[in-house]
């Protein structure tokens, strides 16, 4: 029996990306937090990158009643990948320091510019 595989993922100039972009294979994932007042919530996304998958995640939990806020600068989301179950964690806070850096090729720049699209942002070039 193959076991999920737990990652705990910083992002940092050793590893910019976790997914990278030209992995575009759609993915259905779950997208898990826990709330201020230490509640897990989960919703199911389909993704083709982790953090195409994180921003799904916190775009549909923003909108549910049912959460009681996220602490963004130290929160965390949980990613299960639905193929072969892998699960990843993102630091909130390194996500969207991530998103804020400008992409250096005409990809990174689409697929930064495509979760701002998501998460409701801001989309600028």
């Amino acid at each position: 029996m193959n076991r999920p595989r737990s990652h705990q993922f910083r992002i940092n100039r050793e590893r910019r990306w976790i997914i990278h972009p030209h992995d575009a294979s759609v993915r259905s994932c779950r997208a898990t937090i826990q709330d201020l007042d230490g509640t897990s919530h989960t919703a199911e996304v389909t993704a083709s990158s982790l953090f195409e998958a994180v921003a799904q995640g916190l775009s549909a939990l923003r909108k549910n009643e049912w959460v009681e806020g996220i602490e963004e600068r130290f929160g965390f989301v949980n990613v299960s990948v639905a193929d072969v179950r892998v699960e990843h964690q993102v630091k909130i806070a390194d996500f969207m320091k991530w998103l804020e850096r400008p992409g250096r090729t005409p990809r990174e720049i689409t697929h930064r510019l495509r979760i701002r699209a998501i998460l409701g942002m801001s989309v600028r070039r």
